[in-house]
């Protein structure tokens, strides 16, 4: 029962099965039967600090200190142990030991400074980064430190005075540009922080969740004003350059041609973010449509049947894929799409009644005038007053010769609805 070593030893096995309360009755016997172990002392602070006995675990390393001053570990261990414990004063107390033996260190000032501002004093903690500056002239990582402290603390004017001194030195410095900008976009000077981002965009560091929030700011101000758009474009086409398999951007590109009413270039964008992996509903529905109004049927009814697989209750994709299949020649495939695809409309009657529409069109061409004047009617049904569809059916029962009073009165509607059209006109003479 007198071996401290035998205690030490017992402590240890203990702590290998998770019997934490036993290891530590056998580490502190030890202990107390030789003082001076310091094995048996390190072991004893590690129980103490898993315990949650903070004041046991700073007792322990002091010890430890006094038996061996040399051990600068052992003085840092000490620090750490006073400030998970709460005691930052005391933790920065024995930082400051530590500093005067081996001078001005990185690590120890960034340690201080965190404590720093834990215990609310800002002054000291920008201190701690300004001895650092002064130190490492060279390493501008501890300027951009001392500007965002300020910047974090509403002391705008101090950081925007640093990131200037860093730009002068070197104005392609990411981080100060970036601070720039977001300066510049709060006080909605988009121009001046324009010229800064300008600079980011063309540094590889740029994450892409920056160049995407940065794009979409300047997209909006687009929307809202036409002389962003250069800016917009501008580094919009940096982000592509530089990043050529991002789909997020060519999409942006499609946006901002559909909104000046480009389609080929839209249509163009939204193909490429498309075939880069992008799989949002929208740009499938932009790209659709686009190919329907460019007539590139082939490519609307490929791209049409991934959508599809992509978002299968959309029923403007079916809409769209049934629309390209029966132009490119594929009436029966067209049929398959639009009669899945009706299935998925839900409260959106003029939907339903251009499923309805397309159908009629199609079953006349293949000579099932039946499904198609019953497709028509559905269609009416849904929507009396569509031009259109009046039109159309009015003509294919003209063409046929059948229902031709019925005909005309469809006619004739579509006439009231719409009088100077001329191909409507065309029908009403038939």
């Amino acid at each position: 029962p007198a071996s401290a070593d035998a205690h030490y030893e017992m402590a240890q096995l203990y702590l290998i099965v998770w019997r934490t309360e036993d290891a530590l009755f056998h580490a502190q016997k030890s202990h107390r039967l030789n003082p001076n172990n310091l094995w048996a002392l390190e072991l004893l602070a590690a129980l103490y600090r898993s315990s949650g006995d903070y004041l046991g675990e700073i007792n322990s390393y002091k010890e430890l200190i006094k038996i061996k001053p040399s051990n600068e570990e052992y003085e840092y261990l000490l620090a750490e142990a006073y400030s998970v414990s709460g005691n930052y004063k005391k933790a920065i107390s024995t930082y400051n030991k530590i500093e005067e033996k081996i001078g001005v260190n990185k690590d120890l000032s960034i340690i201080k400074e965190k404590l720093y501002i834990s215990m609310g004093d800002l002054n000291a903690a920008a201190g701690e980064l300004q001895k650092l500056i002064e130190a490492f002239p060279k390493e501008v990582q501890f300027q951009l430190m001392l500007a965002e402290l300020y910047q974090a603390n509403n002391f705008e004017e101090k950081a925007i005075r640093i990131y200037k001194e860093i730009l002068s030195d070197n104005k392609d410095n990411y981080p100060a540009n970036i601070a720039m900008a977001e300066h510049f976009r709060i006080k909605q000077d988009y121009e001046s922080g324009f010229k800064h981002l300008n600079v980011c965009f063309d540094n590889p560091e740029i994450d892409l969740a920056i160049i995407n929030q940065i794009l979409n700011t300047y997209f909006q101000l687009t929307i809202s004003e036409e002389k962003y758009a250069p800016m917009f474009l501008s580094l919009l086409e940096k982000a592509i350059k530089y990043f050529p398999t991002e789909g997020a951007f060519q999409a942006l590109l499609g946006d901002y041609y559909l909104m000046i009413n480009e389609k080929k270039t839209a249509y163009n964008g939204y193909g490429n973010a498309l075939n880069l992996g992008v799989t949002e509903f929208l740009i499938c529905y932009h790209y659709l449509l686009l190919g329907l109004e460019l007539q590139d049927y082939d490519a609307v009814s490929k791209m049409g049947f991934k959508s599809i697989e992509l978002h299968p209750v959309q029923p403007s994709l079916y809409l769209f894929t049934g629309i390209a299949c029966s132009m490119n020649d594929k009436k029966r495939e067209a049929l398959n799409v639009l009669n899945k695809g009706i299935n998925y409309v839900v409260n959106n009657s003029a939907l339903k009644a251009e499923f309805y529409s397309t159908l009629g069109g199609i079953y006349n061409e293949l000579y099932e005038y039946k499904l198609s004047d019953e497709s028509y009617e559905q269609s009416l049904l849904l929507d009396p007053n569509n031009a259109a569809v009046l039109n159309n059916y009015s003509y294919y029962l003209s063409l046929r010769s059948s229902s031709l009073e019925k005909a005309e009165k469809l006619s004739s509607r579509s006439l009231e609805l719409a009088p100077n059209e001329a191909s409507y006109q065309d029908t009403y003479g038939w």
